[in-house]
């Protein structure tokens, strides 16, 4: 009960969820068509339908539409009507792929223009035109894509009968998934029962990024210039290719690109077989990689002395997830995060579940992982001596360590042992050694303890002294242990004996045998002793005497 209550609880928290789509940003129109009803009486209903996408910050529907009805021989302008704008809406989003659900926030907002206006009978029929940049720069299929549009649409010559342009019934799909099959039904219909025929067309340019509201033109318009493999038989990367059923305007194909695309379709409107109008509609697709989501955690292995985790989210083509950390204490341990953290109360072994895209039950996926928290051992070690001398360099190691399956031990001078329980160890040299213990409980969690030993040498002598009167390293003085004896004895260059004592406690002020005081220079140094075991040894060395 509890994964549905968090589940619903995530679709609430969905709404609120604002989504972004880069693809869709910025200022541009993305289609538009022409069509008109004939009202009788010579009048007109001009209907011009504009697309922008909500995003847009430049791009704004135009406070006044400037229509062009041209003469269709002359192109000699008959009238402009400004159309007022008549404000603007939110419009469907259609998709035709099961496994695309476009996130909430995106939109796309239409105009529709509507003017009414008288028009005579004419040998030459009327044009109808309205120009207005720019498209989206990101298209592919054409060369210069920040170009402009041109919705047209014709009244036949000497239209007695009152005709209506055919105009289409769906609304086109903004998002088309790659590799997805489309079948789009893109039929029109002609209020004078006229047979249609439809068609591609290579889509009309018109205005630019300086200009870009003109004062419409008649044509013939320019068209867009097709990119390198397109064409208007090729509009987009698909197989097999895009095409439309002249007789019944069902678009078919598998786009195969990722990418935007303008695609232009006519539907032709003949009376008897004698061809009397069309509308064009021009329209932005976006072929997106909207394959079904692949659900996948990173596992962590086994976690010690922690009980915070953060999950790896690997998972392919997902957009929104939906985690439940699997802790039964609680109602709250979900996420919406790409890759969340979570903290438990305890050590234990718990059942993460991750819905890729949640909200569409169709191409959602879900992986499950048993998330492994255990408690860290800790590595107990008792050194009967951490400093011992050089004649007498042995420790003795005991590892005290509870609910160990495992241990190694390093005495830092080449010996490894394992298991280990107890060792006395014999340093060789004088110096530091960082001997380690490492173990490993049931769980398969290690702790590793290192110690700090120290094989102090039997004498430290000092490598430089100032007996300058300022009260600090007045003397050279050897520090030894308890030795017997003990002799030191100092020497200039020439091996002439300037100092001796056999006082370990007393040290060598810089001075020659009648209180001379020596000049700074290096001296030589030479000490005989016993070591506790009654073992007769030298050491000698240079020290530096500086003022």
């Amino acid at each position: 009960m509890k994964f549905f209550n968090t589940y619903n609880s995530y679709l609430i928290a969905l709404v609120l969820v604002c989504f972004s789509f880069n693809s869709l940003r910025g200022a541009h129109l993305v289609g538009g068509e022409m069509s008109y009803r004939c009202l009788g009486g010579n009048s007109y209903e001009i209907t011009l339908k504009v697309y922008r996408d909500c995003q847009s910050s430049a791009t704004q529907f135009d406070a006044q539409a400037k229509v062009g009805i041209f003469n269709h021989t002359t192109g000699a302008l008959i009238r402009t009507l400004n159309v007022q704008f008549p404000g603007e809406s939110n419009i469907p989003i259609n998709t035709i792929s099961s496994c695309l659900v476009v996130p909430p926030g995106l939109c796309l907002k239409q105009t529709i223009y509507i003017d009414t206006t008288t028009l005579l009978p004419s040998a030459s029929g009327y044009d109808i035109v309205y120009q207005r940049c720019c498209r989206d720069p990101a298209i592919v299929n054409i060369i210069g894509p920040g170009a402009g549009n041109t919705y047209y649409s014709f009244i036949p010559a000497n239209d007695a009968a009152c005709n209506s342009s055919p105009s289409f019934n769906n609304f086109p799909p903004v998002f088309l998934c790659i590799n997805d099959s489309i079948n789009f039904d893109y039929s029109a219909t002609d209020l004078d029962g006229d047979s249609l025929v439809y068609e591609f067309v290579t889509p009309y340019t018109g205005g630019t990024s300086t200009n870009p509201a003109p004062n419409p033109s008649p044509p013939p318009f320019s068209t867009v210039n097709w990119a390198a493999g397109y064409s208007i038989s090729n509009q987009i990367t698909a197989a097999p290719l895009l095409v439309i059923n002249s007789v019944t305007g069902q678009l078919t194909g598998v786009a195969t690109g990722i990418g935007k695309y303008v695609v232009g379709v006519k539907v032709k409107e003949y009376r008897n077989g004698i061809f009397i109008s069309e509308t064009i509609r021009d329209f932005q697709f976006n072929i997106l990689n909207c394959q079904k989501s692949i659900a996948s955690i990173f596992d962590p292995g086994t976690i010690c002395n922690s009980f915070n985790v953060t999950f790896t989210n690997q998972s392919i083509n997902a957009t929104t997830y939906f985690w439940n950390f699997g802790d039964p204490t609680t109602l709250a341990d979900t996420s919406l995060a790409l890759s969340p953290s979570y903290t438990y109360s305890d050590t234990g072994v718990y059942r993460v579940m991750l819905i890729v895209d949640p909200f569409n039950p169709v191409c959602a996926d879900t992986s499950f992982l048993n998330v492994r928290l255990y408690p860290k051992p800790k590595a107990k070690l008792k050194v009967d001596n951490l400093i011992v001398p050089t004649y007498e360099p042995t420790i003795t190691f005991e590892n005290r360590t509870l609910d160990l399956v495992t241990s190694l031990f390093s005495d830092d001078e080449g010996g490894i042992y394992s298991p280990f329980t107890k060792e006395t160890i014999v340093y060789k040299k004088e110096g530091y050694y960082y001997p380690t213990l490492i173990i490993e409980n049931v769980f398969g969690c290690f702790d590793t303890l290192t110690v700090e030993v120290y094989v102090k040498p039997e004498i430290y002598v000092p490598n430089s002294f100032t007996p300058n009167d300022d009260g600090k390293n007045e003397v050279f003085l050897p520090s030894v242990a308890s030795f017997i004896d003990y002799k030191l004895m100092i020497f200039n260059r020439w091996g002439e004996l300037i100092f001796k004592t056999t006082d370990p406690k007393q040290g060598w002020d810089g001075k020659g045998p009648n209180g001379k005081i020596l000049k700074q220079e290096v001296y030589v140094y030479r000490i005989l002793y016993k070591d506790p075991s009654g073992l007769s040894k030298e050491l000698y060395g240079n020290v530096n005497l500086l003022r």
